[in-house]
């Protein structure tokens, strides 16, 4: 996970073991197309690149977009994360649940285009060589005002 905030980072990788990462965020947008880019935060590294087209109009949650009803479904499992062993403890695995306020979401159909530019952790060297992806048929949905917040604090799996 790549955020622009330190705190953030050293707070999800000590309290939900996410394993994140500081990192430049850029992103261009018109009001089809938005394009992310994801490099090292002090230099010229990038390490992913995403496209993303709306197919669709913004309407409001819940539509009938098609694969929306098993995205929702995504949304009620767990985040894992996954604690390192330290002095102190063994390393263990962390389950974080969150709670999404679909009241005021709005979504869109999307295909996405996504490239792993960069190695960015040992055993994602076959992410780079795959080159551009792109999701599946009627498998992406771009969701912009959805509100969401912790629904407890972490606990073991």
């Amino acid at each position: 996970m790549f955020l622009t905030d330190l705190t953030a980072v050293i707070g999800g990788n000590e309290i939900f073991g996410y394993a994140k990462v500081l990192a430049r965020l850029d992103k261009a947008e018109t009001p089809t197309r938005t394009n992310y880019q994801v490099a090292t935060f002090y230099g010229s590294t990038t390490w992913f690149l995403d496209q993303i087209d709306l197919t669709s109009q913004w309407g409001q949650a819940p539509t009938a977009l098609p694969r929306w009803t098993d995205l929702r479904e995504i949304f009620q499992i767990p985040i894992l994360g996954l604690r390192p062993a330290d002095e102190v403890r063994p390393a263990q695995f962390i389950c974080s649940y969150w709670e999404w306020d679909f009241a005021q979401a709005e979504l869109a159909a999307a295909k996405s285009n996504h490239q792993f530019v960069t190695k960015f952790l040992d055993g994602t060297e076959d992410w780079v060589a795959a080159g551009p992806l792109q999701s599946a048929p009627n498998g992406a949905v771009a969701i912009r005002r959805l509100r969401w917040r912790l629904a407890a604090l972490p606990s073991a799996c």
